[in-house]
This record gives structure tokens, C-alpha cells and sequence, in this order.
């Protein structure tokens, strides 16, 4: 559901800009729209209204977002995930080291300005929200894929 979020707005603005007038958006702005819609999407979740600015990391938004944009790196960055995810077992580590090197990827892949800049902001949020997750890492505290969590009693 989170990948939808940013998923369809992107997708949308992209449609919009083939359908006939008036409804046709320029051709020129529609990489910046799209943008601006996934980044909507992305602050939207990790910073919901509803939640007091508090939401979910975002990984799976920019995930979407990514997908609309720039499909091709999604396929390769879900590679790396999935090897650094099966070889460390952390996945809050996979995740930081992928969103890391997606403005990397969009620089080579599809270098618009906008690409870049959306993909380094979404970068820098991710990040920045993981922080507790990289110092978890750090002290070698974080939760490893097959770990058992155990639950707080009221």
C-alpha cells in the first residue's frame, strides 16, 4: 500500500501529459511534476498531518515513487537489497546502503536535473529517518531477518 502512495500519483501525472487537451500537461513539466508529486507522497507519509509530523520511514513510498520514475534502477537497487539483506540479515542496513546509491544510479541512468535532486532529497530523508536504525547498527543492538522480537507486557 505504501508503494502505491507515491506510486499512483506519479504514474498519473504521466498519463495526464498524454491525454488530449485540455487536460494535456507540457511535456516539459511533466518531470518536474512527477517529482514533486512522489515528494508530496513521501512527506505526506513520513510526516503525516494525521500522525502529528510522525509516520513511517518511507522506504517503501520511495520505492514507488522510484518505480514510476526510474524503473530500471529499482530493478538493480532491489538486487543489491536483496544480496545485502540475505548476507548481513539487516534490513535497515539493505535499505540505507540502496537509497544511498539510488542519486548514483539516477545520475547515470536518467540524468535530468530533477531526477537528481528528487533523488537525493528522498535520499536524505530516508536516511535521516533510519538514524536510530544506524545507531542500532553501530552498537550492534539492531534487529537481524529471523531474530526473535520479544513483546512488552502491559
Amino acid at each position: 500500500a505504501d508503494i502505491l502512495k507515491s506510486l499512483g500519483p506519479v504514474i498519473s501525472v504521466k498519463f495526464l501529459s498524454l491525454a488530449p487537451d485540455p487536460w494535456a500537461l507540457d511535456s516539459e513539466l511533466v518531470p518536474l511534476i512527477s517529482v514533486l508529486a512522489g515528494l508530496a507522497a513521501i512527506f505526506g507519509h513520513s510526516y503525516s498531518i494525521f500522525l502529528n509530523f510522525k509516520g513511517g520511514k518511507g522506504m517503501a513510498t520511495v520505492t514507488g515513487m522510484a518505480l514510476g520514475l526510474w524503473p530500471w534502477t529499482v530493478l538493480i537497487l532491489f538486487g543489491i537489497w536483496l544480496l545485502i539483506a540475505a548476507l548481513t540479515k539487516y534490513v535497515s542496513l539493505a535499505s540505507i546502503t540502496v537509497v544511498v546509491l539510488l542519486p548514483v544510479m539516477v545520475s547515470f541512468m536518467y540524468p535530468k536535473t530533477e531526477y537528481i535532486i528528487i533523488s537525493i532529497i528522498a535520499a536524505v530523508v530516508i536516511v535521516y529517518r533510519h538514524r536510530l536504525n544506524i545507531v542500532r547498527l553501530l552498537k550492534g543492538q539492531e534487529i537481524k531477518i529471523g531474530d526473535k522480537v520479544k513483546l512488552e507486557e502491559d
